[in-house]
């Protein structure tokens, strides 16, 4: 398998690429396609260019370098999509307690987080995953893989813990 139509097929993209969907294109075994990622990896990081490849939730992707994020920025001439502090609170709870239901994120949040749901969803940040088997039959919310992807992780155990939370507050404030 060739490295380099590899890293074409994952530079095309833009996305995170799955093993099982290279080797459905490639027509090839997973040990090859792992095989053939190393060897892209390690060839990228020879040449030390401005990307980098990244084993990102179920896949792979190749990704400019942080960097670079701010001379990008300026060649695009707009500013990142950043989320609010209650997208950030509501997509913690979500992220922390799923599956969850809207007025359990109510509750501990102690506003409506209707709207702000709403823009997670439409964000693909998070979805509907089933509905609770209670009166009324409340949707419940878990985290999706676009936020796996969002994040640099690659499950919801790699989310920091209360005490490593604690920690680096710590280290923050001083």
């Amino acid at each position: 398998m060739n490295p380099a139509a590899l890293e074409a097929i994952l530079f095309s993209t833009g996305e995170v690429v799955t093993i099982e969907q290279l080797t459905s294109v490639f027509e090839v075994t997973e040990e090859e396609v792992k095989s053939a990622l190393d060897e892209l990896a390690r060839n990228i990081s020879e040449r030390n260019g401005g990307v980098e490849l990244l084993k990102v939730n179920k896949g792979y992707q190749l990704r400019t370098k942080p960097e670079f994020a701010e001379i990008i920025l300026k060649l695009r001439e707009q500013k990142p999509r950043k989320l609010s502090n209650a997208s950030l609170e509501t997509l913690a709870v979500v992220a922390y307690r799923q599956p969850v239901t809207k007025h359990d994120i109510d509750t501990i949040r102690g506003v409506d987080v209707g709207p702000t749901l709403k823009t997670l969803l439409e964000r693909e940040l998070v979805e509907v995953i089933g509905h609770k088997p209670t009166v009324g039959n409340p949707s419940l919310y878990a985290t999706t893989d676009k936020f796996l992807e969002l994040f640099g992780i690659n499950s919801l155990s790699e989310l920091p813990n209360l005490r490593e939370v604690r920690e680096i507050e710590e280290n923050e404030l001083g």
